[in-house]
């Protein structure tokens, strides 16, 4: 089992859209050789206020190429965009 937590983005109010798209391995281990190929991180805020950056998903590969996402239970945990004045 392995926990991913999304990334977590703040900065003051410009206009524009704040995004993190990034993960974080917070608990369990991966697997000698194994390594997260990719993933998807959705989450968007323009106006003040906070919003949820949530991982829709993960792919973890191994050092041949093969994924492997299927040897894993995977938790996620919800990082916040947020945008002050």
């Amino acid at each position: 089992a392995i926990t991913l937590k999304a990334a977590d983005g703040e900065k003051a109010y410009d206009g524009t859209p704040l995004t993190a798209n990034a993960v974080e391995l917070i608990g369990g281990t991966l697997a000698e050789g194994d390594f997260i190929a990719d993933y998807t991180v959705e989450g968007s805020r323009t106006y003040v206020g906070r919003t949820d950056n949530v991982i829709t998903d993960v792919v973890i590969r191994n050092a041949a190429g093969e994924d492997v996402t299927r040897n894993y239970s995977i938790e996620t945990v919800v990082g916040v965009l947020k945008i002050t004045r």
